[in-house]
């Protein structure tokens, strides 16, 4: 039976939570786009951005952990 590395754990649920924030933040963008409320479309945009941005750093600290660690 293999043990579970806690730091890998983590990243992933980590990179999950990013892609679920991602998701809403999606949704939220477009009922934004649909109700013509394009102050809250730039809003959504920018979190979007910084969203993206986490989910591929968490991503990358994955691989890196896996080359390393070798879990």
């Amino acid at each position: 039976m293999t043990q579970s590395c806690a730091t890998k754990d983590l990243l992933i649920e980590q990179i999950k939570t990013a892609v679920s924030v991602l998701l809403v933040t999606h949704q939220q963008e477009l009922e934004a786009v649909l109700g013509g409320d394009f102050a809250a479309v730039k809003s959504a945009q920018g979190r979007l951005t910084i969203c993206t941005r986490t989910k591929i750093l968490l991503i990358e600290r994955y691989r890196q952990h896996l080359s390393e660690h070798g879990c």
